[in-house]
């Protein structure tokens, strides 16, 4: 969790939004994982503004417009994961060994 800064409940939706094959709006994510959907659309608003997810006009055929939301670059997203893991392990280390 605390990568990013995130909360326990945003650094879900973080997962989840790191497993989607394709872009949603936050109404169905919201439905896919059973939270309120002004939960989702708080963490997915801290999400934007730390740059982990992006934002899509989409226009409808009907008329008028919604917002899809999705990872742009998940690699580079999951490598910054996996560096962060690593430091915290070898500071654990470090301060194991100082015992």
């Amino acid at each position: 969790m605390c990568s990013y800064g995130l909360g326990r409940g945003e650094y879900k939706i973080f997962e989840f939004m790191l497993r989607l094959k394709e872009p949603k709006t936050i109404k169905e994510i919201a439905e896919m994982i059973g939270k309120e959907r002004t939960t989702v659309q708080k963490a997915i608003t801290k999400l934007l503004e730390k740059g982990l997810v992006k934002r899509r006009q989409m226009n409808l055929s009907t008329g008028g417009y919604v917002f899809v939301y999705f990872m742009e670059d998940k690699e580079r997203i999951k490598k910054e994961i996996k560096e962060i893991i690593k430091s915290w392990c070898e500071d654990a280390m470090r301060a194991i060994d100082m015992m």
